[in-house]
């Protein structure tokens, strides 16, 4: 995912807020792409970017590191 696409407004709910969530891989996996399943059946974890709100899955990320790191910077 784009750093310009964590702003985008959720298409189920209209909330700009999104959640990195790392869950256990699920029994039923259906609708996780392939590859991503590949690498979260070895680790046993799967990475999703959700909505915060309506929990609408925008994507599964390939290994748990994220292409995009936000950092807090304080004045």
């Amino acid at each position: 995912m784009k750093a310009e696409d964590y702003c985008k407004k959720c298409p189920e709910c209209g909330c700009a807020d999104k959640n990195i969530d790392i869950v256990k891989v699920p029994k039923k996996t259906e609708g996780i792409p392939e590859d991503v399943l590949e690498s979260a059946l070895e680790s046993g974890k799967l990475t999703i970017i959700r909505c915060s709100n309506c929990r609408h899955i925008f994507e599964y990320s390939k290994d748990r590191k994220m292409d995009v790191e936000f950092k807090r910077i304080c004045i």
